[in-house]
């Protein structure tokens, strides 16, 4: 029964992504113009590149926990490590942040230089992508950790509950408030600090 509520919950929660999306993204180009999209294409990109962050340690966490849920490891031990590489990912984020605050202005004028945007702007653009992108590597481990504790159907509905807010909330901001690059970035920035809050509650609540 946990198998087939997991794979459900699995299931459900990539296609809602995957619909939410393909509503969000022509709305995204028709208020933030091409050019502006392309930071976020970039984005993308550089989100990709992010798992190295890590490296390799969510990967252990999970098969850690998985052994825990075996029953094969204390609860003691998985706390350690899971506090461990918490506060190695947290070190590693706040060195991207610096690196992209530092490297932010060269990344504007040699990476977009093609384009018609202000400098400032995606300056700042980069600079909030650095934020992003920590909040994310930290958040990466939390949900490594309920997916290996078979809590699926409640990372499904915390991730949908903040994909939604995110997305959403990116198209009221960009229609009725500033249909700019920076404002897109800044309300990412927030719902990524809130998404990584909540499933740090999440999973301290469920590990002990």
């Amino acid at each position: 029964n946990i198998t087939r509520q997991n794979i459900i919950a699995n299931n459900f929660g990539s296609i809602y992504n995957a619909i939410t999306l393909f509503i969000a993204i022509p709305i995204y180009v028709k208020y933030l113009g091409i050019e502006n999209y392309s930071i976020v294409a970039l984005f993308t990109i550089i989100c990709s590149w992010s798992v190295l962050m890590d490296f390799g340690l969510t990967s252990i966490v999970e098969r850690k926990i998985s052994l825990f849920k075996a029953n094969d490891l204390s609860i003691k031990s998985i706390a350690s490590l899971l506090r461990s590489v918490e506060i190695f990912t947290m070190v590693i984020g706040v060195l991207f942040i610096a690196v992209m605050w530092l490297a932010s202005g060269w990344l504007s004028i040699n990476w977009l230089s093609g384009l018609n945007l202000p400098i400032e702007e995606v300056k700042k653009s980069f600079i909030l992508m650095g934020f992003i992108i920590s909040f994310r590597s930290i958040e990466a481990i939390y949900n490594k950790t309920l997916r290996a504790l078979q809590k699926q159907v409640l990372l499904n509905i915390v991730s949908i509950s903040i994909f939604t807010i995110q997305n959403f909330g990116s198209i009221f901001i960009l229609i009725f408030i500033s249909p700019t690059i920076e404002a897109f970035f800044i309300w990412n920035a927030i719902t990524s600090l809130i998404s990584l809050i909540t499933f740090g509650f999440t999973v301290y609540w469920v590990i002990p």
